[in-house]
């Protein structure tokens, strides 16, 4: 919630900045001459190529694009999620259970954005991603008996231990995207960009669990299962804020300043 509420805050900054600009330019145009007029539009051009990085709580991506023409341009990139969850339920005469969960995510990804308006710093746009790539797991849930009521029963049960690591497991993804660009200098920007996944895909397979149990007397045995593969199908809403650095790996300005006569 609060790097969404950073995004709109710096989206509207922006856009006020933009127009105070507009406004500064109007007002002062008779006076102004014998000045660059292609290189004050720092907005990217045609063929101009750029290397954005983000990154939000959990998450981040770099990514490559390329300007097809002023308005459109085609993105590549890599990017990466972990997730890490510990959750523990004591209970004082039941069996208490703790649960520890962990996932990293990595995805190459490619896809598309189409730009709005005619801004001179300004660059609103939206767009779409498509991304394939890998989930590797790891899940331990711990079962403690409580110790009262055992007596003298050596093969009681004291804790039962439930590992479960998944290495492989496939996943795409199809994510619509909101962003803007701010270009504070001729080759650098500041921006933000709110992506959606609403369409997740990933299957396990050949994924095995470990179960330990540990008994009164102080002995312990393990057995290894193998888990059910799954293919989990989902979509959500709930997107994430990313702040993003963009910087033009080409001269912005090569081939377009001249002056006006």
């Amino acid at each position: 919630m609060k790097h969404t509420f950073l995004v709109f805050s710096m989206f509207l900054t922006c856009l006020s900045s933009q127009a105070q600009f507009k406004m500064s330019r109007f007002e002062d145009s008779d006076s102004l001459t014998n000045v660059i007029i292609a290189s004050d539009t720092l907005t990217p051009r045609k063929g101009e190529k750029q290397l954005t990085f983000a990154l939000a709580d959990n998450s981040g991506f770099f990514m490559f694009k390329k300007y097809c023409s002023p308005k459109f341009a085609t993105r590549f990139g890599f990017s990466g999620n972990y997730n890490v969850s510990n959750q523990s339920v004591p209970q004082p005469s039941a069996p208490s259970n703790e649960i520890k969960s962990g996932s990293f995510d990595f995805q190459l990804f490619f896809g598309f954005q189409r730009s709005f308006g005619n801004f001179k710093r300004f660059e609103p746009y939206m767009g779409m991603d498509l991304g394939l790539g890998n989930r590797m797991q790891s899940y331990t849930s711990t079962t403690y008996s409580p110790s009262t009521g055992l007596g003298n029963n050596p093969t009681a049960v004291i804790e039962t231990k439930d590992e479960r690591k998944v290495y492989f497991s496939p996943l795409a993804s199809l994510t619509p995207l909101i962003g803007f660009n701010y270009y504070i200098a001729e080759r650098f920007a500041l921006g933000a960009e709110y992506r959606i996944p609403i369409v997740n895909f990933n299957m396990v397979s050949n994924s095995k669990s470990t179960v330990t149990q540990k008994y009164a007397n102080g002995t312990s045995n393990s057995q290894e299962l193998k888990d059910s593969d799954m293919v989990n199908v989902s979509g959500n809403f709930r997107g994430m804020a990313y702040i993003t650095a963009t910087i033009f790996l080409n001269s912005h300005c090569k081939g377009f300043c001249r002056r006006k006569e």
